[in-house]
């Protein structure tokens, strides 16, 4: 199997990765992908990780974040795990299912879009949000994931411009709502509005535009949230489907959140 991403294979990889997916293969084996700062991601085995006794059982646990050596076999087209040094199990995330579900959706919204070909920027901020969510509480939860959400658009070039609307170009005004189209990736006024899209009030406006020029440490830390967080992470949600054109199976199991 050849590695995930693009570009010339070295032999071997030496260096910090995160544990985004495992699964078994055969009996004895598993098959990992990592999220890695330098290469992206990269699909590796560890082989005997399943057997009683390996030195490998414990150091591949979801969501981990490790220090690995990996190896590539040119007649297998595949790279192996010779090492893993655990930095940080995360064991909190899987401690209770809401923390497990934003940590799925993060692991899978990042291995469906190759990280938007920014490994390094994406490894730091999955690292940061997953140690946010790994002592959050439910409420704490939601809004750790809508950050990230957030700030995987703005990495992509895909944040909305919320100070006009997309369609007259009418310029919002502080207290005005409006009305975010998820298809088109922009906002529109009330004026321009033909079908039934989801309304961005003015303390959600004011919520993503003033956190998305902080740091993730500050923007969870500011006490003017807006007036429904859920739903407003369900909105992104979807404009997070739709603009980056993938299917998230974790995002249909939020509650309230829509179906494809």
């Amino acid at each position: 199997m050849n590695p995930v991403y693009n570009g010339p294979v070295k032999r071997q990889i030496k260096g910090h990765a995160l544990l985004l997916r495992s699964g078994k293969f055969s009996e004895m084996h598993k098959q990992i992908t990592f999220l890695t700062p330098d290469h992206g991601l990269i699909r590796a085995f560890a082989y005997g990780a399943l057997k009683n006794g390996s030195r490998f059982s414990g150091r591949t646990e979801l969501f981990s974040l490790a220090s690995v050596d990996l190896y590539y076999s040119p007649s297998k087209e595949i790279y192996t795990l010779r090492e893993a040094e655990v930095i940080d199990f995360f064991t909190g995330i899987r401690e209770a299912g809401f923390r497990f579900l934003a940590a799925s959706g993060l692991a899978e919204l990042l291995i469906r879009t190759e990280a938007l070909g920014e490994p390094e920027r994406m490894f730091r901020l999955a690292v940061q949000s997953l140690r946010y969510l790994n002592v959050a509480d439910e409420a704490g939860c939601e809004l750790v994931y809508l950050q990230f959400l957030l700030r995987m658009l703005a990495f992509g070039g895909l944040f909305p411009d919320f100070g006009s609307c997309g369609n007259c170009g009418a310029e919002f005004r502080e207290e005005e709502p409006l009305f975010l189209d998820c298809v088109a990736g922009q906002s529109c006024c009330s004026r321009c509005l033909k079908s039934s899209l989801p309304l961005i009030g003015p303390a959600a406006r004011k919520y993503m535009e003033e956190t998305m020029r902080l740091r993730l440490k500050e923007a969870l830390a500011v006490s003017s949230l807006p007036e429904n967080p859920t739903q407003l992470l369900i909105t992104i949600m979807d404009l997070v489907r739709e603009q980056l054109a993938v299917r998230i199976r974790s995002f249909e199991l939020f509650p309230g959140s829509r179906a494809v």
